[in-house]
């Protein structure tokens, strides 16, 4: 309880409800945060597959033209079905790609290796510093929950007690 008269105190809070304002700016701020985490976590998954789909092309394009040139022949596909379903798995998640970054505008360009390293670095960078602030702020949220329900519990305390007296008067009253 004394920490909790501390901590507002050191925060200069006045009244209850500005503890219920911080309280909720704090929680909304750690949820921010946390959103933003997991959106860059996101990017992150979508850049390696990426990356993945990108080198699973070029090392079995030679494969794939082996069996277009073969006319689609079931006996190249049984010798190099794994080839073949890797290329075919990386032309789908390009042709995703461009239906979903160009909308009718053309046809979208597939990113380079160098430039998807550079994103999520980027990304990455981003997401720690992110995290470190998301770290801040949940230690903050935490603190001003915490005061908050020792304030809750000590005013159900005082309006208990109010509540007693007021029954103790009213039944000396009769």
């Amino acid at each position: 309880m004394a920490e909790a008269v501390y901590f507002i105190k050191e925060h200069d809070i006045g009244t209850y409800d500005e503890l219920v304002e911080k309280t909720d700016a704090a929680t909304a701020r750690f949820n921010e945060l946390s959103d933003s985490i997991k959106s860059s976590e996101q990017r992150l998954a979508e850049i390696a597959a990426l990356k993945k789909h990108i080198i699973n092309y070029s090392r079995t394009k030679e494969t794939y033209a082996a069996h277009k040139k073969s006319g689609y022949s079931k006996k190249v596909l049984e010798e190099h079905r794994e080839e073949i379903t890797l290329h075919k798995a990386a032309k789908t998640a390009f042709n995703q790609l461009a239906g979903a970054d160009s909308q009718g505008k053309g046809k979208s360009k597939i990113p380079t290796i160098r430039q998807l390293n550079q994103e999520y670095a980027q990304v990455l960078n981003g997401k720690k510093a992110a995290y470190a602030e998301y770290r801040e702020a949940r230690k903050q949220m935490q603190d001003y929950l915490i005061t908050r329900k020792n304030v809750e519990a000590i005013l159900g305390v005082l309006q208990e007690e109010q509540r007693r007296q007021q029954e103790q008067q009213h039944n000396t009253d009769r």
